[in-house]
Formats: structure tokens, sequence, C-alpha cells
């Protein structure tokens, strides 16, 4: 059993570049506020050429399951976040999980502080202009059942990239067989069907704490960049991602290369 009772999580994938930017951001955030930090790491074996080779063979059903479970299309990256949450909720009370590509102001609050424990805090992409497809709509109705449509419908879509979990939440991320084969949002809809189907009260945390991709490029080199307090650089943005990170590091840290070293201190 873990001696602090909470802990900043992140997914450190084998093959991904963006931790080693955020990576010190999170640890000198975490440290200031009196938690622990884990950068969970996948397995290097799982992204070995072979594998890959079953993003390409989904037309056979035994393929196209080990593709969902083991593949390298994302389904295993996306899966190992509902792993890594539900391995350190059984050893913390309480968790801020962050995805990699997130960059944290200088200025952030605690977020455990702002929501209650036995809420589960995350931003709501609703608020933020998010539209799904018809197609994506079914396609997690048909992996998670009713739920995920549910959540669509009652105005509920919650962005998985930043959450506050609690350890009563444990069976919200418990990682299910398979993904939606919509792979960019499969966590995020199990998460948002999950919350659904045990009815779990959620805090609403206002967009600043989660400026999704999309949104960043109208804040980007404008007083508004300020107000934000967890950028989260996802796939949404019209550019390359590690440069994106690496000006908001630069914009709140400082000149480049001297970000991490000032988040460090």
């Amino acid at each position: 059993m873990a001696k602090n009772k909470y802990a900043l999580v992140t997914v450190a994938v084998d093959v991904d570049h963006y931790i080693s930017r955020t990576g010190p951001i999170f640890a000198s955030y975490a440290k200031r506020h009196g938690m622990d930090y884990h950068a969970y790491a996948t397995p290097s074996f799982f992204y070995h050429p072979i594998l890959k080779l079953l993003h390409f063979t989904n037309r056979f059903r035994v393929l196209r399951r080990l593709n969902q479970y083991f593949g390298t299309s994302r389904y295993w990256i996306l899966r190992q976040k509902l792993v890594a949450m539900t391995r350190f909720l059984k050893r913390y009370d309480r968790i801020i999980y962050l995805d990699a590509t997130c960059v944290i102001h200088p200025d952030c609050p605690k977020l455990l502080e702002l929501v209650p424990e036995t809420q589960l805090g995350a931003v709501n992409e609703v608020n933020c202009g998010r539209n799904l497809s018809t197609a994506e709509l079914e396609d997690f109705e048909k992996a998670y059942g009713k739920y995920s449509s549910e959540a669509w419908v009652k105005r509920t879509w919650l962005n998985s990239g930043v959450l506050v979990l609690s350890k009563c939440h444990r069976k919200l991320v418990r990682p299910p067989w398979k993904l939606s084969r919509y792979s960019v949002y499969g966590d995020q809809g199990y998460l948002n069907a999950q919350i659904q189907r045990h009815s779990a009260p959620i805090h609403e945390l206002g967009q600043e704490y989660n400026l999704i991709g999309s949104r960043i490029p109208s804040y980007l080199s404008t007083p508004k960049l300020n107000d934000v307090r967890i950028a989260h650089v996802t796939g949404g943005y019209p550019g390359d991602r590690t440069d994106c990170i690496d000006t908001i590091t630069e914009e709140w840290y400082g000149r480049s290369g001297e970000g991490q070293k000032v988040a460090q201190n």
C-alpha cells in the first residue's frame, strides 16, 4: 500500500516522445501538491513490427480480436490508460490522470481540491462544441450498449485526457475485453458508457482545465492562453503536436530548453 494517498498518473508509451517534454512538468506539479508521480510504461513488445501487421488483418475475426486487445493501432495504448487507472486506484485513495500530451500551467491549482471525493472530475466536451457523428454513436452503442449513446443524448460527453478519480471509481475504468473501433475515442466512449451505466456523479471542470487540440489555435499567441490551466494537445490540433507542446511550454515556463528546467524547480 502506498504511503501517500494521492498520485498523478500518466501513460508513457514506449515509442512516445511527448512524455520527455511533459513528464518533468507533471513531476513538478505532483511534488508541489504533495502527490506521488507515476508514468505507467507500456511494454515495448507490443510495438514489434510483426504485431503492427494485425492492423491490416481486421477482416479475420480472431486476428481482429487480437488487434483490439494487443494491437498497435492505438487499441493497446488506450486500453493501457484504463489498466493504469485501475492499478493505481487500488494503491491510492485518489488520482489525477493526465494524457502525456497535456501541459500544466505553473499556476494550476490542486485539482483534487476542486472535485469532491465522491464525484468524477472532468471536462464536458459538449460544452466545448464537440459533436459526434451518427456512425460514431452507432459504433459506441454496438461496443458498449445503449449507455454510450445515452451519454450523448444527455449532453454529457467527458474527455478522458484529464480526470480526477477516487477509489470508488475503480469499477468505471476496469478494462473491457474490447474497445470501440473508433480508437481515438475508445477509452473515452467506454468511460462515458460506464458513467451512465452506474449513474456515477460527475463534477464538470471548466474547459480551462482541459483545453483540447481543436480549440488551442485560437488561444496561441494571445493573452487568453495564460487563463488556461491545462492545455491538452489532442489529435484535433491542426499541426505538429510536439511543436505545439514546445510553444506552450515556452510561453508558460520560458525559452525553449529552459521550460523543463524551470518546471523541475
